[in-house]
């Protein structure tokens, strides 16, 4: 073979390499934006814990007590959860809501509707989420809470 022929089946393997290369760079990149924005996620949801136990009552060092979160951790987690909209993806329920009931038009019979989720178990749920996902953020472990 040519030395230019060779020449160019290099350049074209080095071109080919550089272009993988790119391409995991990319890749990576993209995941690790994705995993901000689920932390930031988790972060607002950290955030209406902490505002949530603080409307309760609850103060900052018992917060941090059983959770680990230092009090400017639990400050920041506020913020972050005021400035994201307070979890756009959540709308607000109301109290007041009653339970309907329904016929069902085979047997006619009444069946209660299952309760729409309430606040408080949307609440549940958010401490419950940010619990498990804390380990994953390097928080300290949280200590067990009788309720």
């Amino acid at each position: 073979m040519k030395a230019s022929r060779k020449a160019r089946d290099r350049a074209r393997k080095d071109h080919a390499e550089k272009f993988e290369q790119l391409q995991r760079q990319v890749e990576a990149q993209a995941v690790i934006l994705d995993l901000l924005d689920e932390q930031e996620k988790l972060e607002a949801k950290f955030g209406r814990a902490v505002d949530v136990l603080r409307s309760l009552g609850v103060k900052a060092a018992e917060v941090e007590e059983s959770t680990g979160l230092s009090s400017l951790q639990q400050s920041r987690y506020i913020k972050i959860w005021q400035e994201t909209g307070n979890l756009e993806d959540e709308e607000p329920q109301e109290d007041s809501e009653v339970e309907e009931e329904k016929t069902t038009p085979e047997s006619g019979t009444e069946v209660a509707q299952e309760p729409e989720e309430t606040e408080e178990s949307a609440v549940v749920e958010s401490i419950a989420e940010a619990a498990e996902a804390s380990d994953s953020f390097g928080f300290p472990p949280r200590k067990a809470v009788d309720v």
